[in-house]
């Protein structure tokens, strides 16, 4: 069939208005909604716009809707085609823009052919309620505003987590240095060199010369007491929780924190505490075991006195 000319059906030319957008020339063609569309459909819903009017080429492709204003694009979209003929389209649109339209003229523009459809109206409601004014979107918020693929949200809570835990850390020991303190201080007044040789002779005058047959003053007895009096004199003079803590953290501990005295006392140091520890497990100590551990730590206290007073 002969399409008519581009003059005589062209509504740009017809009526000479230059802010209208040129439309291709086709025939005219008559469109409605299928079915019985009382309300307005809302925008995104989908609707069957069937179409009739002279022959073109049947459509291999669905159009897609062509107006003279801009204003007016996706308010009527052509999202697939069901049915078409040379005569006849049954097509699936939608809106995208809310509002009541009523364009003189549309085009519905395809590969094969286009068709003018006049006189056609249509509404589509907004989703939103129009009686809760305009309403805003919320915005992506806290840490979320960033884009990032989900290992590195992973990665980041496993560092925080892990900060956590060293705080955690570091803050329990040193309310356990400050409690052992605490702990300490309240036994005694004085200096830690000076309580430490008094509780000494305190432990001489009661064991010396004992035998192990008076239960009243068993060995064990006595290493226990030794053991704590010496214990007590690191955590007053270098402020560390020798009373809770192991051999090895004590020591790492006295290394980092006061490291001119450590350099003077390691060896002898290392050995009494190696051998506190070993004598603690034995089922049977001895006052020979007392004595010489009592030495010991006499040592021990007049290396690290005077390696503080050097310093000092």
């Amino acid at each position: 069939m002969k399409e008519p000319s581009s003059a005589a059906n062209s509504p740009s030319s017809a009526n000479g208005d230059p802010n209208l957008l040129p439309l291709p020339s086709g025939p005219d063609w008559s469109c409605s909604f299928a079915g019985d569309v009382k309300e307005p459909q809302t925008v995104g819903a989908l609707r069957s716009l069937y179409c009739t009017g002279p022959g073109i080429a049947a459509w291999k492709k669905p159009p897609h809707t062509k107006f003279q204003s801009s204003d007016l694009e996706f308010s009527l979209v052509v999202v697939d085609m069901l049915h078409n003929s040379e005569t006849s389209a049954d097509l699936l649109v939608t809106g995208y823009k809310p509002g009541d339209y009523k364009p003189e003229v549309f085009a519905l523009v395809g590969e094969e052919g286009t068709v003018h459809v006049k006189g056609f109206s249509w509404q589509t409601a907004s989703v939103l309620n129009p009686n809760q004014g305009q309403q805003k979107p919320y915005p992506p918020f806290g840490p979320f505003l960033f884009g990032w693929p989900a290992w590195i949200w992973w990665g980041l809570f496993a560092v925080l987590f892990l900060i956590f835990v060293l705080l955690g850390w570091r803050w329990r020991k040193k309310w356990t240095r400050q409690r052992a303190l605490r702990k300490v201080s309240s036994k005694g007044y004085g200096s830690p060199y000076d309580l430490f040789h008094k509780e000494m002779r305190l432990l001489l005058r009661r064991y010396q010369g004992q035998n192990q047959v008076d239960s009243r003053h068993n060995p064990q007895h006595y290493f226990d007491r030794l053991n704590e009096v010496f214990r007590e004199f690191l955590t007053r003079e270098l402020s560390v929780p020798a009373l809770e803590w192991s051999d090895r953290p004590l020591l790492r501990d006295i290394r980092k924190h006061h490291f001119k005295v450590y350099q003077k006392v390691d060896p002898l140091l290392s050995q009494l505490l190696r051998e506190l520890s070993r004598v603690k497990k034995f089922d049977k100590i001895s006052y020979i075991d007392c004595e010489q551990l009592h030495s010991m730590s006499r040592q021990v206290v007049d290396l690290i006195y005077m390696s503080r007073k050097e310093n000092s």
